[in-house]
Order: C-alpha cells, then structure tokens, then sequence
C-alpha cells in the first residue's frame, strides 16, 4: 500500500518558521485578542491556524506555558522541520499525551495522510481517533479517506469510532454533571450569577447566585423583565432598559455598572453583562448575560480615584520632574507639567514617544554611564526582591538637552514601585530636580529652612499640636518657657499625663468640639509654672479630605496686659493731651485753611488760616456748608458735591481753581480733602485744607508769556545756524558710516530728532526690511504690543533731553520671532555740544532675560507667601509693643519691620518688572514728611547725627508713601555705609520749578566705573560684601523717581563718601 504524501507549500513553512521561533512570544502574549490579529497580520498567520492556537494557550497554566515555551516539545518541533516520520510520530504522541501540542501535531504540522497510514499499519486505528480526533465531523471526514485502504481496515475503523462515541458520551455526561456543580460553586465565590430573557413571554431565569445578589433565597418566586427592573435605581432604571434595547436591536454586546435597591432598602452596585440570541433566521429570540456584585469594587475604585486626584494634585504643584515608565515597553505612564517648566518639552510629547526620547536627550558624554548605571541598578534590583533585600533608592546624575539647545545638569532619584508576578521590576518611578545652579540653590534652601526654623522656634508664642489620641508632636520654645518642660520631655506623651488638670469633663467636651471642626478662642489662660497669664486659639488640623487629624494650640502671652491696665490709663491720658495740643496746633496755623466737615459738607470747625483766606470769623462760618466758598459757575456743575463724592469713595479728594471770599473777591486755591474714619472704619466726616496758591499762578503765567518770546527769539537764531549745522554734520556722517558698516553688531543712526538716516546690514538681515522701509519708521511695527508704549516714552524722552537711552524690548526677527534686546542710544555732539547724530545699538539678551524672568517669577511667589504669615506676626508684635515697655519686643518688632521692609521690596521688584507699581498721586507737604523720615531713622541709629538744611516749604503732588520709601532707602545706605563716621546731611532746595534733595554721608564711597550701575537690580559694588543686602533698594527709588518724571543721580569718591540727590517736579 502505498502512502500519499503532501509537498510542504512555502506559506506553510513560513507558518512553522514562525511559530517555532516566536513560541516564547506567543506563550506570553497570546492571550491578547487584539495582539493575536496584529500577530495575523504582521506575520501573515492564517485564521485557521490562529483561532485554535489562541484557544490553546488560552486554556493553559501559566506554568505550562513556561514549559511548553522552553523545553517540553523540542524533539516533536525538530522532527516535523526534518520531516522524519518516525521520529515525529513518536514526539508527536509523547506530546500529545501530556496535553502539550495537539493542535499543532493533528493538523497543521504532521501531515494527515502519513498520520492515517502510519496508524493503520499498526492496526491502531481506534486509538488514532481518540487521541487524534476531537468532533464527529473531523473524524467523518477521517474514515473518508480509508476508500484507499482495504475493507477490513475500513470495518476496523467504523467499529473504533462507534466505541469511541459511546466512550466519549459517557464521558461527557459525567463532564457535564461535575462541570454544572464546578459552576455554581465559582459563581457563588465570585459573586457572580447568570440570567435569561424571553423575548417571546419576557419571562426571567435566574441562578441561584442571582437570587443571593437580590437579597433573595434562591429559585423563592418567578421573576419576569418588569419584576426585574424594580429593583433597579430608579436614576438608573431608563440607561439600563436602553442598553438592554440596544443590545436586542443590533445584536451588540454591551455591559455598565448600575445601582440595586434590595427589600430591606440596602442599596448594592452591580455589573452587568448582556448578549443576544437569535434564531435561524436572525430574530432575537433571548437575551442573556451575567450580574455580579461589584460594590466593594466600585466603593475601592471611588477611594483609589481620589487617592490618584491627591497624587495628581502634589505632582502638579511640584517643583520637581516626577514620572513613572514601564520597564518592558519603555512607555511613560505619567509625567508632570515640571517638564514644562524645567525642560520646555510638552509633557504629551514624552507620553507619546516614551523613554527612548528621553535618553536621546542626554548629553552624549553622560549616555553610556546613565545606560551603564540603569542596567546595574535593574539587575540588583530584580536580585534584591528574590533575595528578600530592601529595595533603595536610586540616584544618578546627569546633563539633558533644554527645549532651547542648552544643556541643563539634573539630579534623579529612581525607586520602584511595581513588579511583576514573578518578582521582576515592572513599573519605576523617578524625581528629577535641576541642579544646575545647585550651590545656589542649595544656600538659598539652607536660609529658608533656617529661617523657617527659627521663625516657629524663636516665636513670641507658646506653639503646641497635638493627634487624635491628644499626644504632643510640637513644641517650642515658649511652651518650654511657660509650662518648665523640655522638649524631649514631651513629645510623643499625652497632655492629660503632664497636665492632669484638664483631664476632666469640661475640657473633653472642648476637645470634641474642636475634632468637630470648630475653632476655640480662650481669652484668659494660667500658667501654673510661672504664674503667668495667656490668650489662647485652638484650632483643627485638617488634612487634604477636609478630615482633623490634631489640634493645634495658640498661646500669646498677656502676663503684662493683665498687669498694666494703669498704663493704659496713663498713656489713654497722655493720647488725650496730645490730641489736644494737635488741634491747638491747627488751629494757630496761618498759611492754610484747615476745616474740618461733616458728611455732607457742613463746616464744624474753623482755624486761623481759614479766616486769613477766606475772611470769615468763626462764629459766622460754623454750620454753612462749603459750597459758598466756590464760583456760580461751578456750584451750577455741582463741583463741590462731587469732590464730596470722591473723597467718599477714595478717600481724597484734590483740586486746584477759583474760590471766593466773604468780600467777594477770588484768589487760586489748591484744595485736599481727606475722608475722616472712626474705630470701624465709617466715614463720620472730612477734613480740608485749602492754600492760597494766587501769587503762584500769576508767576506761572508770567514764566508762560516770557518763555514764548524766548521760544520766538531761538527759532531767528536756528534759522540762522541750521546751514553751519548741516556742513558738520554731513561731514560726521560720511566718518562713522564706514565705520559703522564694518562692525559685526545691529547698528543703526539717527537724527537729532530721532529719524534713522542710516542702517547697516545687521539691521536689514535681521528684520528682512529694506533701509527705506527702516528708515521710514516701518521698524516700530516690528516691537512687540506690550513694549511699544515703554520704548515710545524712553526713545521720546531721550531725542528731548539729550540724555542716554538704554531700555529692553522684544522685536521681531525676519522669520516672525520676538527675541529680547537692549536697546542703547547715545548721542554725538560738536563742538558747541549741540547733538548732530545718534548711534543706536541693538544687543540680543533673550536667554538672559528668560532666565530673569524665572527668577522674578520666584521672587513673587516666595514674597507673597511669605507675606501673609508676617502680616499677622507684625500685628501681634505691635499689639505687644504698644503694651509691654520691654526691650526685647522692641527689637523683635524691628527685626519683624525689617523682614516685612525686604518682602516688600522683593514685591516691588516683581511689580515693576511686569509694570504694576502701584503709584497713588496725593498733595501733601514735603517739609513734614521729610521731618517725620529722618526722625524714624534717627531713631534706630544712636551713632550718627542727622542733619537737615534747607526749608522748602512747597506742597509736592506725588505718591507720599513711595517718596517717603526713597527718603527711607538713601537715609538707610548713608548709615549703614558710612560706619566710621557720625554725621548724615540732608539737603533740601527748590530751582527751576523743582524740589532737589541731596544725602550726603562721608562713609566708604563708590568707585567711578560703578557709579551708572549702582542703580540697576541686585546690584552691588564690589568688596561690600561686609555690609548686608539684596541690592534692590537704589533700583526700587530709581524706579519710583522715574514714574515722578524726576531725576536720581549718585556722586562719589572712595573713602569720601557719596552724596545722592534726586528732583521731582513741583506742584504746578
């Protein structure tokens, strides 16, 4: 007889190829549907053989797969590549037995026909179809194919399989009935029951675990559809009815969870899973599916949800570069916007193209030992976790690739915190921080910890915290002071061991009610240790969830406030003499008209210099409102009631025109009305007070007419030079033109009046427009929106007085990016110094001003929340000072007023570089604020002498607190500059319609080539380290200066001292 044999097609071997090579890769993926069809179609693997290959390995151990995946068919796979028969049938029936390959061995890789003739040779044909067959119609087409053979062995085989059915259906009988009960015990430990749908009679079958979900004994009543969605939520009830339709409707399976209320009101999540069965013709006859209880899941899922929103929450606001990536497939599972801010990378970028982006980031000299390290820390930590170690943390450092080309050094901190089943790591989760400015950072994290510390452990208050079981976690040095108990004494105890006097009813129900949420205020506390008395705030500590974990109490100590009611009562005394004696003083004051109003206007009260002014004798003004003083013309515009309302709304109210006296006469008056507050902040009145500025205005207008004839006489002397002037300033642009050309800088010329007539190449490539578009003026369309107003003012000032413009602006380039420059102008004279050009410089500084513009961005942050905490530290140390006569408190509040003077100034800083100094412009007298500035100085330096000169006597229209903050600043410097002398002179002086002040000291002096930078932000000559400070004090008075329309200037000589004056326009 002779055996047909089937010649091995190319795809076919391509198949075996395939699975022999990539078996370990199916035994471990194969599970994955969606794998198995990129599988199908990357690998050009049959359906046929798929299906049942995926069936197999599903159905598998884990261990068995191992197995199957490494050693156990390695003879049978070998003797199908050789096609040797023998060898194959062998390995193909050892593997077969012990349930390793047999969709393999039947079908696709031992040929059928061999199998066949093989079998039947040895008379085994009974045994081929049980081991080898597996459905009747497999086994049909078997005994098909025994036509060749001869009838005998074609009755053997028909007597074979009608025995082997016969086995196989009591076999099945028995699976069945074990399978049934197997069933029903998984589906009552999974909480998990099964269900079907009549669609015919709607009639409803349950489980018995179904039952048991429902709250029910099982099989206890029928049930139908509408039985059924009783139990359902009713917020539920119409989206789970709409997926049961859709499900009947499109033959699609569906699932959700939804909400059951039982009988006894119990309310249970369930999940739910639906299928639809159809008949022949493709009618839905059935719908079934699954319900299991998934409330304990749900309620986990709902507390993990908000667990990963407090994660997510800390990582957003981190500083730090947090991510976690899978060590298998290299893919980031999280990273945080840090990335953004450290690197300029979208984080999605990095989600997308996973770790391998990363690593192309590092600098190339670092590459190999980052990938060396990992490597080493991967394999001891797989080792670590078999061998039972603890796991460490792992640290690696390392330059990365900013989105701006730069590199920038990072420090990493790596630990896992996943692994696989078999111990393997799986997921790693890495922090990065940025240390290239590590030294800095690294001292400016040691100052604010110290201060930090010293901050809570030097307060002026008893501070105690303690948990939920009232044992003590904080305690500082007041609380040692006040209690005589050390720090290592307490901690960790309970209160009520340490003081048994509050173990009592009273005191628990506070406690309760403080766990409660409730904030506690003791106006009067004792202290037994030293007989002392305190005030004390109990308030709860509350975590993320809004949930007290502790208390946290509060203790001020008011030993002296109890003490010194006597004091109060004499300084209440002395506050009254004093108001006397002010308004005594007002009232002898001649030069201006003080009066005080009610609120709606009416005079109260009447002083010396009213009745000089106005000419009215007190008793004839008492009680008539302020409106008679103005003209017909502005009580008709109703001028008076609306200074009224403003001075209401803002608090001032200032004006300058026309007033009239009792005779009837008008003089020019400048008036400030100023909003009077009682204890709760309510306007209960307004002061006003009125100058008589007549003689002022007729000097103005006088100035006014001769300058025009001043003005008419230069145009007859310009006419007449403008020739001369244009033979040398030709003649100096054909000089610096050459010049200029060949320099390898953006350069430009201009006018005297402020036109360039002269671009060199720089410029043109730059901003891709011709020299006549440039010297059109087309160049300003090119400056950023933000910054035409800024640059505008600075380039018209400059062109008007001649001075240096230097000034930072974005303009954009020829491919439409802005890029940062400092601007600089300076100015070309002659001989007469009369101005004949200007060179223009344009410097690119767009990393720098990046780099201040995160340094700003930190300043601000770290200002504002340090502000608030000082706030209320301040508050309570004045409150102490004014009560308490004791040095140490003044110094406290000094040292306190220092550190809120430097917040304050870091704010400034922060406000002027975004432009939102806030400047309030008022009328005040600049004699007595000068007066009132250098005795507060005068008063923290028992060394040096102030000394003033000069009386300008003027009233200055500016903003008093910034001015008074200059006056502060220069005063300050002076001292703290000049520690071998004894004598600060102040000179005050008034010219050309200005106010000039001069600081002079004879202290360490400046050095010539620091004296145009002395002004600039963080500033600071060099070798003065000796002498504390940030350098923002001159750049903050600059600042304030220049938004004055004023001047400030330095002059100095080292070891001569330095004398700082500054201008502003007077009152006009």
């Amino acid at each position: 007889m002779q055996i047909r044999s089937k010649k091995t097609t190319a795809k076919q071997e391509k198949q075996k190829k395939f699975v022999f090579t990539y078996l370990p890769l199916f035994a471990k993926f194969l599970r994955d549907e969606k794998l198995g069809e990129l599988v199908e179609e990357q690998y050009n693997l049959s359906y046929e053989l798929k299906l049942p290959m995926l069936k197999y390995f599903a159905s598998m151990p884990k261990e068995q797969i191992v197995e199957l995946s490494t050693t156990a068919n390695i003879d049978f796979l070998n003797a199908v590549i050789e096609n040797k028969l023998e060898e194959t049938m062998e390995a193909g029936l050892k593997a077969w037995k012990e349930n390793q390959l047999p969709i393999l061995a039947r079908d696709k890789y031992v040929e059928r026909d061999l199998v066949i003739g093989h079998f039947i040779r040895k008379r085994s044909f009974s045994k081929f179809l049980k081991d080898y067959t597996t459905d009747v119609q497999e086994a049909v087409q078997i005994l098909d194919e025994l036509e060749q053979f001869s009838v005998d062995a074609q009755a053997i085989g028909f007597k074979a399989y009608i025995d082997l059915q016969q086995e196989k259906i009591n076999e099945q009988l028995l699976l069945i009935q074990k399978n049934e009960h197997l069933y029903k015990q998984a589906q009552a430990i999974a909480n998990i029951g099964n269900f079907s749908l009549s669609l015919k009679d709607n009639k409803v079958i349950w489980s018995d675990e179904v039952y048991r979900i429902f709250g029910m004994e099982p099989q206890s009543e029928d049930i139908n559809f509408e039985k059924f969605k009783s139990f359902i939520h009713p917020d539920d009830r119409i989206g789970v009815s709409a997926l049961i339709k859709e499900t009947i409707d499109t033959g699609k399976n569906t699932d959700s969870h939804y909400r059951l209320i039982l009988k006894d009101g119990t309310i249970k999540i369930v999940h739910g899973r639906r299928e639809v069965i159809k008949d022949e013709s493709g009618k839905p006859i059935q719908l079934i599916g699954t319900i299991q209880d998934a409330t304990a899941e749900k309620l986990s899922e709902q507390d993990l949800l908000a667990k990963q929103s407090f994660i997510q929450k800390i990582a957003d606001i981190s500083p730090s570069l947090i991510a976690a990536y899978n060590i298998n497939t290299g893919k980031y599972i999280f990273i945080n916007h840090a990335l953004q801010t450290l690197l300029g990378y979208d984080p999605q970028l990095f989600l997308k193209e996973g770790v391998s982006f990363f690593m192309n980031l590092i600098h190339p000299d670092d590459l190999i030992r980052i990938g060396e390290e990992n490597a080493q820390a991967l394999a001891e930590a797989n080792s670590a976790e078999r061998n039972g170690a603890d796991e460490k943390i792992l640290e690696f450092k390392y330059r990365i690739k900013h989105i701006n080309g730069e590199y920038r050094c990072f420090h990493t901190f790596g630990t896992i915190f996943d692994r696989n089943m078999d111990g393997t790591v799986d997921h790693v989760l890495n922090i990065s921080m940025d240390i290239t400015n590590e030294d800095l950072l690294r001292k400016n994290a040691e100052k604010e910890k110290a201060f930090a510390e010293t901050l809570i452990e030097n307060s002026p208050y008893m501070i105690l915290a303690y948990d939920k079981e009232m044992r003590i976690t904080a305690w500082n040095k007041k609380s040692e002071e006040h209690t005589g108990f050390k720090k290592e004494q307490v901690i960790g105890k309970s209160t009520f061991e340490l003081f048994p006097q509050y173990n009592n009813e009273v005191w628990l129900n506070e406690i309760k009610r403080v766990f409660k949420g409730e904030s506690l205020h003791y106006p009067k506390v004792k202290f037994e240790h030293n007989k002392g008395w305190g005030e004390s705030f109990v308030v709860p500590l509350k975590n993320t969830k809004n949930e007290v974990f502790g208390l946290l109490s509060i203790t001020n100590n008011i030993t002296e406030q109890v003490t010194s009611t006597m004091r109060l009562e004499e300084i209440n005394e002395e506050l009254r003499q004093s108001e006397e004696r002010y308004h005594k003083m007002i009232d002898e004051i001649e030069d201006y008209a003080i009066i005080l109003m009610d609120t709606k206007g009416n005079i109260q009260n009447w002083n010396r210099g009213a009745e000089k002014i106005k000419g009215y004798k007190t008793a004839e003004i008492i009680g008539k409102n302020f409106r008679q003083f103005y003209t017909e013309e502005d009580r008709k515009s109703k001028l008076p009631e609306k200074l009224i309302e403003q001075a209401f709304l803002s608090g001032k109210a200032n004006h300058e025109g026309t007033r009239v006296r009792k005779d009837g006469t008008t003089f020019w008056g400048s008036i400030l009305i100023t909003a009077l507050h009682d204890d709760h902040n309510n306007i209960i009145g307004f002061s006003k007070i009125t100058r008589d500025l007549t003689e002022k205005k007729l000097t103005e207008e006088n100035l006014k007419h001769y300058t025009k004839e001043l003005e008419r006489k230069n145009a007859e002397f310009v006419i007449t030079n403008e020739e001369l002037k244009q033979a040398r300033r030709q003649l100096a642009d054909d000089r610096t033109r050459y010049l200029l050309e060949t320099i390898p800088h953006i350069i430009a010329t201009a006018t005297p009046y402020g036109t360039l007539d002269y671009v060199n190449k720089n410029l043109l490539e730059y901003t891709g427009l011709s020299a006549t578009e440039l010297m059109q003026g087309k160049w300003f369309d090119l400056v950023h929106a933000d910054d035409i107003e800024k640059l505008s003012i600075a380039w018209e000032a400059s062109f008007h007085t001649g001075e240096n413009l230097q000034t930072e602006f974005r303009i954009q380039r020829a491919d439409g990016i802005y890029l940062w420059h400092l601007g600089i102008a300076k100015p070309l004279r002659d001989e007469n110094d009369d101005i004949i050009l200007w060179i223009v410089t344009l410097t690119n500084i767009h990393d720098q001003k990046i780099i201040e513009d995160k340094k700003d961005e930190f300043i601000g942050i770290a200002s504002h929340e340090l502000k608030t905490p000082l706030t209320s530290v301040k508050a309570y140390a004045q409150l102490l000072q004014l009560i308490i006569d004791k040095d140490e408190n003044e110094e406290a509040a000094m040292y306190i007023d220092k550190l809120n003077n430097l917040i304050s100034e870091l704010l400034d800083i922060t406000r002027i570089q975004h432009g939102k100094l806030p400047i309030i412009i008022t009328e005040f007298g600049f004699d007595i604020l000068l007066k009132e500035t250098v005795d507060m100085i005068q008063s923290t330096s028992q060394k040096h002498i102030i000394k003033q000169q000069g009386n300008s006597s003027v009233i200055i229209n500016a903003d008093k607190e910034r001015i008074q903050q200059v006056l502060i600043n220069l005063l300050s410097n002076a001292v703290k500059y000049s520690p071998g002398s004894d004598t600060i002179e102040v000179k005050v002086k008034t010219k050309d319609n200005l106010l000039h002040v001069t600081v002079t000291d004879n202290g360490i002096g400046i050095p010539k080539g620091d004296l145009n930078k002395v002004f600039e932000r963080f500033y600071r000559v060099e070798g003065d380290d000796k002498f504390q400070g940030l350098g923002i004090g001159l750049f903050i008075s600059s600042e304030i200066i220049n938004r004055h329309n004023g001047r400030i200037w330095v002059e100095s000589e080292p070891g001569k001292g330095s004398a700082f004056h500054f201008t502003i326009p007077l009152l006009q």
